[in-house]
């Protein structure tokens, strides 16, 4: 009968290691920022009114319970509770920064950052997402003006390049075209600026046309130079505000964030 042979038993460990301790713990800061310098009131109150204004924005983008897709309502939820308490934190480490001893609903109340932002104050209050879609016709305006006056500048920058490097000028017209509807959207500050548009254009569509020799259109030199003249003068406009009424629709942000920064 085979013998089985017997091992040892294994000896005892050097040392035994002592349970996690949780003051080992790693806290993943990926939001924050590198340096805090950020001590002033003015300073702290735009970095909130910053804040909401990110807060604002996924609010928006939230979709309504009868909208929403039923396969994706969970990882949505997750990821917008997820942004949305990143940013909650990020606004109360700044008023912690100041030593405000409130709330941040009372903080943007007392600042009157709450008048612009609505949809925030609703999420602070309420957690059903139904009612965060409060209108909010400061920020609404501002966002809106401020997308208008983009596409203009966007535009007349394209336009005027095409105009002076372009070897053909066959969509000189489309693009004076599109011009006329980004002054349109602006309003009644560059009323001026659409009755010249809509006074060239003729002439400008005539311009563009391409002829039976098949030859590249090229603009006239009076054409080439009213629209180099006119594609400057909005982007003076888009750049500067002016003339005044420009910022009418900015009126509300403006104060507040001057009212709240001096």
């Amino acid at each position: 009968m085979q013998q089985v042979k017997v091992l040892p038993l294994a000896p005892k460990p050097l040392c035994c290691p002592y349970p996690y301790d949780d003051s080992f713990q790693v806290i993943v800061q990926l939001d924050e920022p590198l340096w805090i310098s950020v001590y002033a009131s003015q300073e702290i109150a735009a970095e909130v009114m910053a804040l909401c204004l990110q807060l604002d924005t996924l609010i928006l983008s939230s979709p309504q319970k009868e909208e929403a897709d039923p396969r994706r309502k969970v990882s949505f939820e997750h990821d917008f509770s997820t942004k949305a308490s990143s940013v909650l934190q990020q606004a109360n480490d700044a008023l912690f920064r100041l030593k405000y001893n409130g709330s941040l609903e009372d903080y943007l109340r007392s600042t009157a950052i709450a008048s612009l932002f609505p949809r925030v104050e609703q999420y602070l209050q309420e957690t059903d997402p139904q009612l965060w879609q409060t209108p909010s016709p400061a920020m609404d305006d501002y966002f809106a003006h401020m997308a208008a006056l983009n596409n203009l500048l966007t535009m007349a920058h394209q336009l005027k390049a095409d105009v002076q490097t372009s070897s053909s000028h066959r969509y000189i017209a489309h693009q004076t075209a599109l011009l006329h509807q980004c002054v349109t959207m602006v309003g009644g500050p560059l009323a001026e600026c659409k009755k010249e548009i809509e006074g060239a254009f003729k002439d400008l569509k005539v311009c563009c046309s391409t002829d039976e020799s098949g030859q590249p259109p090229r603009l006239s030199s009076d054409l080439h130079k009213w629209l180099v003249n006119i594609t400057q003068k909005l982007i003076d406009s888009s750049v500067s505000l002016s003339p005044p009424s420009l910022l009418l629709p900015l009126a509300p942000v403006l104060e507040t964030l001057h009212l709240i920064t001096h």
